[in-house]
């Protein structure tokens, strides 16, 4: 059985927020909820339940600068090593 708190925490999380296409939002935006963006947000925007991690990727490079290429999709990006974490199953 949920508590109130623990009730209103799920309530918040299932939320949705859109930025609708056209509207420019200048400033940080913070939600509980999942956010869609059809507009412009000049700003940061955070949710309570971002995923810690995002991958796996695979490594296709290491280089001597402290990078690291990793492959997304058909897309390769270069990333400081210190935010690579190990992927594990």
């Amino acid at each position: 059985m949920l508590n109130k708190n623990q009730k209103e925490v799920e309530e918040l999380s299932n939320s949705s927020n859109i930025i609708g296409k056209g509207t420019i939002v200048n400033g940080s935006i913070e939600t509980f909820g999942n956010i869609r963006v059809e507009g412009k947000v000049i700003g940061d925007i955070k949710t309570k339940f971002d995923a810690k991690y995002d991958g796996p990727y695979n490594v296709v490079a290491v280089n001597n600068n402290g990078t690291v290429r990793i492959q997304k999709g058909a897309v390769t990006d270069i990333v400081n090593i210190r935010i690579v974490t190990p992927y594990r199953e």
